[in-house]
């Protein structure tokens, strides 16, 4: 049985009381298709709520583009929500002119490096790791401290103190000072500061029991 729609009428659907809770419709002009629901709490749902299942938009062969044209919120509803499917190669491009608020916890790359992320500063919090090639056009700006695999390594001793590690990297060197202080008259010190040129200052406090180190405390 075919039922057929005739002058861009719209499909309305109705409450018990007679008030219009709903339509699809399409645009005389544009050809668009409208499903509305009437009212400041009608949800558009696709699918079953039930089941689980899969919603699709588009063609394979054709990319679509969802709009939310007033802005809004992409939410797991509480749950994990991922984007992209490393299972079948997705790429995920976050591509704006600008990103705000922040991210938590631990974010990996894995591949030739990350594309669209553009913000002054970008906000992120917690571990990144990146597995490939990171490539920086512009400035690079690290609030903290940061350390490089080296190639060379020298070290300058006082009797058999290490006071000073310097690590190279090509024409990038990396300087650290070792200072001792406390008695040495057992050959315990009690107290080591490092400091590195890379922004890196540690202050080590040691307890002893005889000659073993009992306790370190990092200040």
């Amino acid at each position: 049985m075919n039922f057929d729609i005739l002058n861009n009428k719209p499909i309305e659907f109705f409450n018990e009381n007679g008030d219009i809770v709903g339509q699809i419709f399409i645009s005389g002009s544009t050809g668009d298709l409208y499903v509305r629901a009437s009212g400041s709490n009608g949800d558009i749902i696709l699918g079953n709520e039930n089941t689980v299942g899969d919603v699709e938009i588009g063609l394979p062969s054709a990319a679509s583009n969802l709009k939310l044209m007033g802005g809004g919120t992409i939410s797991a509803n509480g749950n994990t929500l991922t984007l992209g499917d490393s299972n079948i190669g997705d790429t995920v491009v976050i591509n704006a002119a600008s990103f705000s608020g922040s991210m938590s916890g631990s974010f990996e790359g894995n591949g030739s490096g990350l594309t669209g992320l553009t913000t002054t500063p970008f906000p992120f919090t917690g571990d990144a790791q990146i597995t490939g090639s990171l490539t920086v056009s512009g400035s690079f700006n690290i609030n903290g401290s940061s350390r490089t695999l080296f190639t060379s390594c020298s070290m300058v001793y006082s009797g058999s103190n290490v006071t000073q590690v310097t690590q190279s990297f090509g024409s990038t060197q990396q300087i650290t000072n070792i200072i001792y202080s406390g008695s040495f008259a057992d050959g315990n010190p009690l107290s080591i500061a490092v400091t590195g040129s890379d922004g890196i200052n540690k202050l080590y406090t040691l307890t002893y029991s005889a000659s073993l180190v009992t306790q370190i405390i990092q200040s």
